[in-house]
């Protein structure tokens, strides 16, 4: 088996892969000693433009910096754009960013761009909403949402689309098992 495998919303459905995840785990592992194995753990970064628009290069990684919701026992934020998942696990995760012209972003893990994780807006402003979800068998995974290396352009994030009012820009991390 791999290191990481990779089940995006392109290969499966959520309810499929949300079935997946829960029939590995038999009943009776379901402790409150073994609270971890069957209790779902979530993280929420929220990206902190300041009053500007952030320009990433190809190759770059997009920082959610706020820490909204914690847990760092088992996903935490180690440096600009990375994320340590201390656990080996099945984990979702689940971006929302808003940009100014048409972006591609890609899940990375352990520096390795998923081919298989790229989601991408076209046109003018908008914003891009997607998750992967995706297995690792060794501690100490990191994660990092990035303007593909491929990209022949700086994507834009913006902090105004569509009004007056700050939009937000948000990464959740959800360790299924």
């Amino acid at each position: 088996m791999r290191q990481s495998d990779s089940i995006c919303a392109n290969k499966r459905t959520p309810n499929e892969f949300q079935a997946s995840l829960f029939q590995k785990i038999p009943a009776e592992k379901c402790s409150t000693a073994n609270a971890l194995l069957c209790s779902p753990i979530c993280a929420s970064f929220k990206m902190s433009a300041g009053w500007k628009n952030v320009s990433i290069e190809p190759g770059g990684v997009l920082d959610f910096s706020e820490e909204a919701i914690s847990n760092a026992d088992t996903i935490q934020r180690i440096a600009a754009g990375q994320y340590l998942l201390s656990r080996p696990g099945a984990y979702l995760a689940q971006v929302q960013i808003a940009f100014v012209q048409a972006a591609q972003v890609i899940f990375s893990i352990d520096g390795e761009e998923r081919l298989d994780s790229v989601l991408g807006t076209s046109g003018e402003g908008g914003s891009i909403r997607g998750f992967c979800a995706f297995e690792t068998e060794k501690a100490n995974t990191v994660l990092s949402i990035c303007n593909p290396s491929q990209s022949v352009r700086p994507i834009v994030v913006s902090l105004y689309t569509g009004g007056t009012l700050p939009v937000t820009s948000d990464l959740m991390i959800v360790r299924m098992r």
